[in-house]
């Protein structure tokens, strides 16, 4: 088969898979149907993962219940004493 006879074949493969035809044109030089179906597959447009993705928290202040003290309040003891006092070394 010839490129001319691979044409419609090609265009067929692009439109159905969602290949602009910037991109047919360009990147779809494939001289069988088997070297065109794989370019088509790796031009398919991939699928939409965010469409439902959601963070209804997102933005908002979180409260920690926790009673472990913070990283900050680690620190500060760790560098000041247990009494938390900044001026005591």
């Amino acid at each position: 088969m010839t490129n001319e006879d691979l044409t419609p074949y090609r265009d067929q493969l692009a439109a159905e898979r969602g290949i602009s035809n910037e991109d047919r044109d360009l990147l779809m030089t494939g001289d069988t149907e088997e070297w065109l179906l794989q370019q088509a597959d790796l031009l398919a447009p991939l699928p939409d993962l965010t469409k439902n993705n959601r963070a209804p928290k997102e933005g908002q202040r979180v409260d920690r219940a926790d009673p472990e003290p913070t990283m900050r309040e680690f620190v500060q003891e760790l560098i000041h004493g247990p009494n938390n006092d900044p001026l005591s070394y």
